[in-house]
């Protein structure tokens, strides 16, 4: 299938057919709406079509009508006029002042690609920066209504063309401004210039150079209101996404590749032999790329994202023959995005061809890295607003986890790196299958002759091989308490005469040799188990929460447990413990090795279910464990201390492994 000449739909076009336009008069006001730097609210109610109905006609007739806007936004945005508006400060609310000076420095090049590249950046910034304003007034109207506002409690919408209809915003800025940004922003049926270019449908040389300077004016006019209502913005916590540096850890210790540079010549010599859909993007990225340099390995994020994506759903229209989901949506249905692309059916109800000719181990890449909510979700945080960007422009950044006066700024623009690392690996890897595709013409019939691709990896973020690394982790901690019993000189005979000790089934050769092979051997069991990710039914799914909130608590137990050991140890050998205390002490002491055996025959029984996960487990059973070991995590907090708590639920726990 040879690329298309352009994503975007008849309607869309059509759109920008309007914004283009110079022979028609334009709606224009009595007076200039553009005034200074920002807009004339009132003014805006002359241009802005009444009635609104949300449809195609309303939005061609408000396209329209702001186009006069548009031009004179164009010719207002001098150099001076914006170093005049940065000293002032109003942009401040949406970005810091060498963010806007690297935005001014993309709108005046004058380029297609730098057009595409300003909307990629400034979105994401206007989308966090409105979130933020959202939340401080509605962060203010619940401490007026309780006294006290817990900041959890205030849910700001995720989607853009929700938040900017909230009604604090109308409120705030008047009903024809929120107009305007449902006209540039809002839905499908708008010019929706911030969905276009973040889920790759916009090619160079498509996007109105004239749609770009109206966003300096937005965002100067918000400016102003805040400085007007002396608005003290609350900063909502950024993301971070240090997952990456498991992923890439994982892909480097299983695959050949060395160096961003090396996958940018990569990817060089595939566009040379191959017709290549967003070739002239790629080729911007791959060459702001084959430097070090933390600008280029943003611009590999920025518009590797929406080019993975662009590119995976042109895989997803050839082999599943559906043409009509390459563009960009009518009012009928949604475009095709990334939860699409991945899903186990198209949205005709057939079956997605896609899996299998991407493989299970890429597919699992792309899900840990885009789709699952324990992965980074590169794609959404970036194109939400939701990372710190200063730290390429001078700040500090958020790409490490942490607060961001506390992070380390290398170790910040290092997670950079490994996400633009990733994001080309995967479009390398996309652009391979593509052009196995065109060199065979019945690949979409016969995947296994397509799929040649030598990428190995196995899911880190999904919800099976995160309940499989808990598992692990209790196994190491089992064996860590059981350390720190031999420690205090606990010989295997004392197992067997612990007063109440009532062992478990099979557990005699557990009590009288050391934990520690047993813990290796399941240990050795979990790393070699290879779950089965893809597409698991709902059913399957709850029941492995459940099962990852019982490894939970049990990882909470031993925590608490190990805790307090190693304190009320240190002040028992002191003897600074009162009598009671030294009692409970040693009762806990007694406790520990039956705790010990108690974990790891959960662990194990863990582990066999997660291998089998099948409808008709004894639900009620496993709550029952859950509720046991979350009275143990609490008994044996340090802080309470109650062992004989812990023993009674202990002894309940064993009875229940027992009898499985």
């Amino acid at each position: 299938m040879e690329p298309p000449r352009s994503y975007l739909s008849p309607y869309i076009q059509e759109l920008f057919q309007i914004v283009r336009r110079d022979n028609e008069i334009a709606t224009i006001p009595a007076a200039p709406l553009v005034i200074g730097p920002g807009l004339d609210l009132i003014g805006l109610n002359e241009i802005i079509p009444s009635d609104y109905d949300a449809s195609q006609d309303w939005f061609k007739l408000a396209v329209s009508r702001i186009r006069g806007l548009l031009v004179e936004a164009s010719s207002a945005w001098t150099k001076s006029l914006f170093d005049t508006t940065l000293k002032q400060g109003v942009f401040n609310w949406a970005a810091n002042q060498d963010m806007m000076e690297h935005l001014w420095s993309i709108l005046n090049t004058r380029d297609a690609v730098k057009d595409l590249e300003y909307l990629l950046t400034l979105t994401p910034l206007l989308e966090r920066a409105l979130g933020d304003i959202l939340f401080t007034i509605k962060l203010k109207i619940a401490g007026k209504n309780n006294n006290t506002c817990d900041k959890t409690s205030v849910m700001i919408p995720s989607l853009m063309r929700d938040l900017i209809v909230s009604a604090e915003l109308e409120e705030l800025m008047g009903l024809p401004f929120i107009r305007l940004l449902q006209i540039l922003l809002g839905s499908p049926l708008s010019l929706n210039v911030r969905n276009l270019v973040w889920h790759g449908f916009l090619l160079p040389g498509e996007l109105p150079p004239r749609l770009l300077p109206i966003f300096l004016s937005i965002i100067a006019t918000i400016g102003r209101k805040i400085q007007e209502n002396k608005i003290m913005i609350v900063r909502r916590n950024l993301c971070a996404i240090g997952q990456v540096v498991r992923i890439q850890e994982q892909v480097l210790s299983l695959n050949k590749y060395e160096t961003t540079q090396e996958l940018c010549r990569y990817i060089r010599e595939i566009l040379k032999t191959q017709n290549i859909p967003n070739e002239e993007l790629i080729h911007y990225v791959v060459e702001s790329n084959i430097s070090e340099c933390h600008e280029g390995r943003l611009i590999a994020v920025l518009f590797g994202l929406p080019l993975l994506e662009s590119l995976l759903r042109h895989l997803y229209v050839v082999v599943n023959d559906c043409p009509d989901r390459m563009v960009t949506a009518e009012s009928a249905e949604l475009y095709t995005t990334i939860t699409e692309i991945f899903s186990f059916e198209t949205t005709g109800g057939a079956k997605n061809c896609l899996i299998e000719h991407l493989g299970t181990d890429l597919t699992e890449l792309c899900m840990d890295l885009l789709v699952l909510p324990a992965g980074p979700r590169l794609r959404d945080r970036f194109g939400h607003g939701e990372i710190d960007l200063t730290g390429v422009f001078g700040g500090k950044g958020s790409f490490a986890p942490g607060v961001l006066d506390q992070v380390d700024h290398q170790a910040s623009l290092a997670i950079l790196d490994y996400a633009a690392f990733l994001t080309l690996l995967l479009i390398k890897t996309v652009l391979q299958i593509i052009g196995n595709m065109t060199k065979n013409t019945n690949a979409p019939k016969e995947p296994n002759k397509v799929v040649d691709i030598e990428l190995k990896y196995c899911s880190l973020y999904h919800p099976i091989s995160q309940l499989l690394q808990n598992i692990s982790r209790t196994l190491h901690l089992v064996t860590e308490l059981h350390d720190l019993i031999l420690i205090v000189d606990r010989e295997k005979e004392k197992y067997e005469t612990v007063e109440g000790f009532k062992p478990c089934v099979n557990t005699t050769k557990i009590l009288t040799h050391d934990i520690k092979l047993s813990c290796q051997s399941v240990l050795k069991v979990c790393s070699e188990h290879r779950p089965l990710t893809l597409h698991r039914p709902r059913s399957e799914l709850e029941l492995v929460r459940l099962l990852a909130l019982i490894a939970e608590a049990e990882i909470g137990a031993l925590i608490n447990t190990l805790n307090t050991f190693r304190v009320k140890r240190k002040d028992y050998l002191a003897k600074t413990l009162r009598s009671r205390q030294r009692s409970t002490y040693l009762r806990m002491e007694e406790i520990l090795p039956r705790l010990s055996v108690a974990m790891f025959e959960l662990s194990s029984r863990l582990l066999a279910w997660t291998q089998t996960i099948q409808e008709g487990t004894d639900v009620k059973t496993l709550k029952m464990i859950l509720t046991h070991l979350e009275n143990i995590t609490s008994a044996a907090d340090i802080g309470k201390n109650k062992w004989e708590v812990v023993e009674l639920h202990l002894s309940r726990l064993e009875e229940i492994i027992e009898s499985q």
